[in-house]
């Protein structure tokens, strides 16, 4: 939304899309410069043609005469995510009552600890206001009784108090299930990103961290 923001203010004659799709399906939903400041963090309501559905455990899936025929010369992936004509895009999202689609996060991230889902990103903004945490992310780490448990990964503000698990678990009182609340922190200089998008490398930072 802050990148989206600061566009209209550089270009404000610019009419804003944001859309969302991807090779296996085309053009997914479609968000309107109208609806920007209406409905933040959404990619808009499904595009012409196609359908949508939330699986039970979030994940979007996508149906449509665009749909991918398969991968070539690999089955196995193909069976993996396209069935009865419906592609498992590996994204979870929410809907909201106006049919409006929000991706918040990738189904291979979700942290399962006691038997409930957490999904990192939702966490993730939350630890953000902290006045403490310059860069965060949230993974989920082994764990005997939990199966996983919600560790915060921190890069601390420079010259300021050093945060505290405490602290952490304060600011998501209220705002998040106790489930959600971390259970771990871990301080680091910096985090793993993709260099081109600059995401957050989950599966990297949390085999760096058993490692330790």
């Amino acid at each position: 939304m802050e990148l989206l923001t600061a566009i209209e203010r550089t270009v404000p004659q610019a009419h804003l899309r944001v859309f969302y799709g991807s090779t296996e399906a085309g053009s997914v939903a479609c968000l309107d410069h109208a609806d920007i400041q209406r409905k933040p963090g959404s990619c808009g309501p499904p595009a012409p043609g196609v359908k949508v559905r939330i699986a039970e455990d979030g994940e979007l899936c996508v149906s449509s005469a665009m749909l991918f025929d398969g991968y070539l010369d690999d089955p196995d992936a193909t069976s993996a995510c396209l069935r009865d004509g419906w592609y498992q895009t590996g994204d979870l999202a929410d809907e909201d009552g106006d049919g409006f689609l929000s991706i918040v996060g990738r189904k291979g991230d979700l942290i399962r600890t006691g038997g409930e889902s957490v999904v990192p990103a939702e966490v993730e903004a939350v630890l953000a206001e902290h006045p403490s945490v310059h860069d965060v992310a949230v993974v989920g780490l082994p764990d005997p009784s939990w199966g996983e448990v919600v560790c915060a990964v921190v890069v601390p503000v420079r010259d300021q108090v050093t945060p505290t698990l405490a602290s952490l678990r304060e600011l998501c009182s209220g705002r998040l299930a106790s489930f959600k609340h971390p259970r771990q922190l871990r301080l680091v200089e910096s985090l793993p990103r993709t260099a081109t998008t600059g995401q957050i490398q989950r599966r990297l930072l949390a085999q760096l961290l058993s490692e330790r």
